[in-house]
């Protein structure tokens, strides 16, 4: 499954993505920066859910990325959410935010 997005913040501004997932499969959130560098810069903070108290090894994970723009331009945070050993299988999911900064 593949979302895009675009969002448009001036230099200094934040926004927050908020990137679920579960905690016991082996899939994480994998991500990079495409285009233009010193645009934008991302962070991650992870929130543990417990889902069922009973058995722990079912629980949700909640990944918060949060994207500053550091200065004019454009670039894209492109997260990609699949088990890092299996590096010639496709994504689970796929997720693009086009970021245009400005002044």
């Amino acid at each position: 499954m593949e979302a895009s997005s675009e969002i448009e913040l001036r230099a200094g501004g934040a926004h927050s993505l908020v990137l679920g997932s579960t905690g016991s499969t082996g899939y994480v959130w994998e991500f990079e920066i495409i285009g233009q560098p010193d645009v934008i810069r991302i962070s991650e903070n992870i929130n543990n859910i417990q889902s069922d108290t009973i058995r722990p090894q079912n629980y949700s994970v909640e990944h918060t990325y949060v994207i500053e723009a550091l200065g004019p331009g454009r670039a894209e945070a492109h997260f990609v959410f699949r088990r890092p050993w299996e590096k010639d299988a496709p994504p689970v999911q796929v997720k693009s935010v086009r970021v245009n900064v400005i002044k």
